[in-house]
């Protein structure tokens, strides 16, 4: 009877780990939906995807990007680094109010530097001409599904 209830222990936590470990995995992707854009980003939460972000992509799809998450609002800062295509930036609220926009972004600009006028919490980045493309503008709200 002991070795049962071994086994059920050993089963029952490799079905715990295999669930978290699919859990997170599936995590690395969040759906946001801003006006009439819908948008697959990837995240940026740990230091290090948020130092690498887009760098060295050759480019996204038309509703790819990328989603930078901080674990509070504050005045975070981009830049072009090794970047090889144009894009435009996002900064969000807590509240998920865009309260910031920058648009068509070359790589040119390295090593200019651009930052939210309010704090925020949430940054995306997408290809340049999205946000004049599907109407996006400060104060818009966005809906997300992870």
């Amino acid at each position: 009877m002991r070795i049962f209830f071994i086994f059920l222990i050993i089963i029952g936590g490799g079905a715990y780990l295999w669930f978290n470990w699919t859990e997170k995995q599936n995590d690395k992707f969040w759906i946001l939906e801003v006006e009439n854009a819908t948008i697959n980003a990837e995240l940026a939460r740990t230091r290090q995807e948020k130092e690498k972000g887009l760098s060295g992509k050759e480019g996204l799809k038309p509703d790819e990007g990328m989603l930078f998450i901080y674990d509070k609002e504050g005045a975070y800062s981009f830049w072009m680094k090794d970047m090889k295509f144009p894009i435009d930036i996002i900064w969000f609220n807590e509240s998920w109010k865009v309260v910031h926009i920058e648009e068509n972004l070359e790589p040119a600009t390295y090593p200019d530097t651009f930052q939210s006028s309010s704090p925020a919490r949430y940054i995306l980045e997408v290809n340049a001409g999205f946000i004049d493309r599907h109407y996006i503008d400060v104060g818009d709200i966005a809906v997300i599904s992870h």
